[in-house]
């Protein structure tokens, strides 16, 4: 199962929190390793 992000489908692996009206998703590259944003 994918996540639509605007125009851009999200792997599920990158997504660490799922609730009924949103997600969130890891970095690209995060500035400090651990961190979300």
């Amino acid at each position: 199962m994918s996540f639509r992000f605007g125009q851009h489908l999200i792997k599920p692996s990158v997504v660490f929190l799922k609730t009924e009206l949103s997600f969130a998703l890891v970095n690209r590259k995060p500035v400090v390793p651990g961190r979300i944003l």
